[in-house]
């Protein structure tokens, strides 16, 4: 099901009235730097023409203009977490004390949801235990990090799927170690050393911590995939990787395991 089905599953449950109280959407994992910024525009303007019969322009236009039961929430300050006391978590709570004003159901979209910390989580936990039945809120995480679990358990989870593409363009030949040492020994020395020298534990360590570094390395794991370096058993193991990665997120909460098989999957890069 690709991104465009997937807002039309969505505009689909709203008709019928049937969304649930609490989505958890995540990027998709071949392609990190997708926006869920767009995507949930994209299902605002859906939302509108289904709800108004109107044209896509018109939904646009509303949408610009702000709409009274549609609410977007953003951090306040760039590469800050969010704060118990940010303006759109504030509305949020004030929108429980009253019904739509228009639409048969209020959306609300909390972007960067990665940046929700353990504060304002338990703060929303008032709301994620008893949700208003017109009420259906997105939480847009950027990271395939998992977030706390008085959130993921609570949530329908679900990722976007890569975009569409014309046919795999394969890239030149790739030195997969070259470029881990071009792109990473500023920021990441610490990793690098730890891949180069198959200390597999310090490097999951290392990812653990660092979310941006994971998916940086990913996205280099991917770049390699579509090289003429790379053979068909690294394409098969990435492929269960990103198997094995949903399955982890889903059933397990160790992290540890997770990195782990991504870390391995640099051996088969030689």
């Amino acid at each position: 099901m690709h991104n465009g089905n997937l807002i039309s599953v969505f505009t689909n449950l709203w008709s019928k009235d049937k969304l649930g109280p609490l989505y958890l959407i995540r990027p998709p994992l071949l392609q990190p730097t997708k926006s869920l910024q767009d995507w949930s525009r994209e299902l605002e303007c859906a939302i509108l023409m289904e709800s108004y019969s109107i044209d896509r322009e018109r939904a646009s236009e509303k949408a610009q203009n702000g709409h009274p039961d549609i609410l977007h929430i953003y951090k306040e300050k760039v590469d800050k977490n969010y704060k118990v006391d940010n303006a759109g978590i504030s509305e949020l709570f004030k929108m429980q004390a009253h019904q739509s004003v228009e639409l048969k159901r209020r959306m609300v979209f909390i972007h960067d949801g990665e940046l929700i910390k353990e504060t304002l989580s338990n703060k929303l936990l008032k709301i994620l235990e008893d949700p208003r039945k017109d009420t259906s809120i997105f939480i847009l995480n950027n990271t395939q990090k998992e977030m706390l679990q008085t959130i993921e358990s609570r949530a329908i989870k679900l990722s976007l799927l890569p975009e569409k593409t014309n046919g795999l363009k394969f890239l030149d030949k790739m030195d997969f170690n070259e470029s881990l040492n071009q792109k990473f020994s500023e920021d990441h020395p610490d990793f690098v050393d730890s891949i180069l020298n198959e200390s597999l534990s310090n490097a999951v360590e290392y990812l653990q911590k660092n979310e941006q570094c994971f998916e940086s390395y990913c996205s280099l794991l991917f770049e390699y995939a579509k090289s003429q370096s790379s053979k068909l058993s690294f394409k098969v193991k990435l492929l269960y990787c990103i198997k094995k990665d949903r399955e982890l997120r889903t059933f397990y909460t160790h992290t540890g395991a997770r990195y782990y098989s991504w870390v391995q999957l640099a051996q088969h890069t030689r």
